[in-house]
């Protein structure tokens, strides 16, 4: 799967604040046959064509608010269709919000919304901020 300039800077980030979150609140992977795994993307997932190998990201990945807090988790199918169930080169769509699960990966907590971030259950996402998010494509001549 490859993904866009828009969705790529938002799954990294995702990713790299997950990464720092989940080392020093030592998020672990649960292994079981029947229980779905739960952790970080591992760095082994990204591919260097900008593809990501969905097989190895685990079922479900920390969800954050904007200070780097791990609020729950979102589910790997919810914001990585599979492979052939999305237009080639897209990822879920962003206009919906992701679901945000509790410790039990059964209880919402909350939704992560395009532009918004984590809006936790009972809050109108249109009172949280929007994110404001700048991409530099390289020094200014």
């Amino acid at each position: 799967m490859t993904l866009n300039a828009g969705k790529r800077v938002a799954l990294v980030s995702l990713v790299a604040i997950g990464t720092i979150s989940a080392a020093f609140f030592g998020v672990a992977a649960m292994a079981s046959d029947d229980a779905p795994t739960v952790g970080r993307v591992p760095e082994a997932a990204f591919r260097s064509d900008g593809s990501i190998d969905r097989t190895q990201v685990p079922d479900y990945i920390p969800a954050l608010d904007r200070r780097g807090d791990i609020v729950g988790y979102v589910a790997r199918d919810e914001v990585m269709p599979q492979e052939g169930l999305e237009p080639p080169g897209e990822l879920a769509p962003q206009d919906k919000p992701e679901t945000v699960y509790d410790k039990d990966l059964k209880t919402v907590v909350g939704h992560m919304y395009p532009a918004r971030g984590f809006v936790p259950v009972g809050t109108d996402p249109r009172d949280v901020p929007p994110i404001s998010v700048s991409i530099s494509e390289g020094a200014a001549k």
